[in-house]
């Protein structure tokens, strides 16, 4: 009897290492098959990358040859083995690194798409992006300064690219910059005056950067030969980063310690928008203004589909821009001048209907005594602004971060990156950057939207 028994899961523990070779079988010719129909169906130097991307993934480390159009939700990331592990060490000789030098580049959201724009060439260039510091926003008497911990999440930043703090690179790099990349060329038409005068600008500008990190730095004006411009061939106009890039010459150094001096200066010459899928996912704000935007969606807002308008034009706004003879600035000037709270009502409440929302939360630099933010309190229901989150998050945990304009503006911004549907402010930056948070979901801009009469 027992020896049948024995015969019988002999038997089975046979059949039982054929069906799971079959199965290894059938994974890898699944995996050979998927392989090859990417293959045909990409470009194959695309997939090349893929699967060195992915391969490098798997040994805990995401180093991408250039960035890829993906969905990540930061939500999503809780453990702490997500961080990259590739740091800097005096024994990296082959490691080339990109400083983007913010100050001087406006205010906060032009120093933000600055880094999104440095992060993405030293993607391409294979070049270890430093963390350097933001600054608050040019109007203010004194530049104050604020980490890089204070407004992204460095964890997840990791996950983009390699990167570095300004100490380690100070390390490696002998706490100097060897060269940097000149943003202040930002158009082949410039006069050479105009170019001189932006040269002497950000070299200060450079200079006063130094003395906040203790990074040296050239000196643009004495020192040309550390000094790298843009190819002569590059067009002018609007140009797709990820198109341009490819093609060489653009951002090439063989110096390890390069620095981006006026990066600002080239956003208007070359666009990372076709990167934003990947940027979103990553650049996003530190933990505490997630959690805190967290308890006004709950506490304030209750949970209630909103809809997020950013009114930016206030007084400084329109001594800026109205002054300018672009005609788009004279259009949205026009427009401006001619607008009054019952415009803005009545399209605000038509978004409101078409979308099915039930509250407002108005983001805006200009004070709720104003009187076109009077208006708007008396005329639309469950219309929300700041004052609300300071009555309802009034407590020991929050009273440092209520007093700090700069963190609340990354708040309100988060808030907005939420909501249903957000009402941004054209030629805003800080619109701007919540429209590349929002991948996908729906996006109007005032003042275009006030003579719109489809709604």
């Amino acid at each position: 009897m027992s020896t049948s028994v024995c015969v019988i899961l002999s038997r089975r523990r046979k059949y039982l290492y054929v069906f799971l070779f079959l199965l290894f079988t059938c994974i890898v010719v699944c995996n050979i098959s998927w392989f090859f129909a990417m293959s045909y169906l990409w470009d194959g130097e695309e997939v090349r990358r893929l699967v060195l991307r992915e391969l490098r993934r798997s040994k805990g480390v995401l180093y991408t040859t250039s960035i890829h159009e993906q969905n990540y939700d930061y939500r999503d990331a809780v453990d702490d083995n997500l961080v990259s592990t590739t740091t800097a060490s005096k024994e990296d000789d082959g490691v080339k690194y990109l400083v983007p030098i913010l100050l001087g580049n406006q205010g906060p959201n032009n120093q933000l798409q600055s880094l999104k724009l440095s992060a993405v060439i030293a993607a391409h260039r294979n070049r270890v992006l430093v963390r350097t510091p933001f600054f608050d926003h040019f109007t203010n008497r004194k530049d104050s300064l604020r980490q890089f911990n204070e407004t992204l999440d460095v964890r997840l930043f990791k996950k983009l690219i390699p990167t570095v703090s300004v100490e380690e690179y100070g390390e490696v790099c002998n706490g100097r910059i060897d060269a940097v990349f000149n943003g202040a060329n930002w158009s082949n038409s410039v006069s050479e005056a105009d170019y001189n005068k932006t040269v002497k600008w950000a070299n200060n500008k450079m200079r006063e950067w130094s003395y906040y990190t203790g990074i040296g730095v050239p000196d643009m004006l004495h020192e040309p030969d550390r000094v790298i411009n843009l190819p002569d061939n590059i067009p002018d106009g609007y140009n797709p980063l990820r198109k341009i890039m490819v093609k060489g010459g653009l951002f090439d150094s063989d110096v390890q310690c390069v620095g981006f001096v006026y990066p600002y200066g080239l956003l208007g010459r070359f666009y990372y928008h076709d990167y934003a899928s990947v940027l979103s996912g990553y650049v996003t704000r530190v933990p505490e203004v997630r959690k805190i935007a967290g308890q006004v969606i709950r506490q304030v807002l209750d949970r209630r589909r909103y809809m997020c308008f950013h009114w930016r034009y206030n007084k400084e706004w329109k001594d800026q821009w109205c002054f300018k003879n672009s005609p788009k600035q004279i259009e949205t000037c026009r427009r401006l001048n001619n607008t009054n709270s019952d415009v803005i009502v009545d399209v605000i409440q038509n978004i409101m209907d078409i979308f099915s929302l039930e509250v407002v939360y108005m983001a805006t630099p200009v004070s709720t005594q104003d009187k076109l933010v009077v208006e708007m309190l008396r005329k639309i229901p469950n219309l929300y602004t700041r004052d609300d989150i300071y009555e309802s998050l009034q407590n020991p945990q929050n009273k440092n971060f209520l007093r700090d304009n700069y963190k609340l503006s990354l708040l309100e911004q988060e808030i907005c990156s939420r909501s249903t549907v957000f009402l941004g402010s054209r030629m805003s930056s800080w619109s701007t950057i919540v429209d590349e948070d929002r991948v996908n979901r729906d996006v109007i801009y005032v003042p275009d939207v006030l003579f719109d009469k489809k709604l």
